[in-house]
């Protein structure tokens, strides 16, 4: 799974998990990776860019969390 919904970046991974712990309130379906020296904290990986279009929608329209698709392998 390539597309990656990133919703949020941070440059220590205390940063990311401490956001991950603000968050479990909201979500429960987050993780953390490195990638390219910052901490991104996604929300969910996808096959298929149009999935994590429809999903991106629903992140920032019903958890008004600011984010964005990311492709990593």
């Amino acid at each position: 799974k390539y597309y990656h919904i990133i919703i949020g970046s941070f440059e220590q991974e205390n940063y990311a998990i401490a956001f991950v712990d603000q968050l479990d309130q909201k979500i429960d379906a987050t993780q953390v990776t490195e990638y390219n020296g910052f901490y991104r904290v996604s929300y969910n990986s996808y096959n298929d860019s149009d999935e994590a279009e429809i999903e991106l929608d629903y992140i920032r329209n019903t958890l008004n969390l600011k984010s964005w698709i990311a492709y990593m392998r």
